[in-house]
């Protein structure tokens, strides 16, 4: 008598090391090109980059960034 076991539990545990390997790799590029964009991975220092974008192409802060987010 043979005995065989079900590969499905070893499939399965496969494919979430895969799976999370790949969202590891998508969330570390993602970093790198906001990284590359504004020079720092920062949220304050990107919103602040941000502001000044809008205050150079418009002349103001966007309405949404002035006070009471109106």
């Amino acid at each position: 008598v043979t005995v065989y076991s079900s590969p499905l539990p070893h499939v399965l545990i496969l494919t979430a090391i895969v799976v999370g390997v790949a969202t590891t790799a998508v969330g570390l590029a993602l970093a790198v090109r906001i990284q590359e964009a504004y020079g720092s991975v920062e949220e304050e220092v990107i919103h602040a980059s941000d502001l000044r974008d809008d205050e150079s192409l418009f002349g103001e802060p966007a309405a949404c960034d002035r006070e009471g987010g109106q």
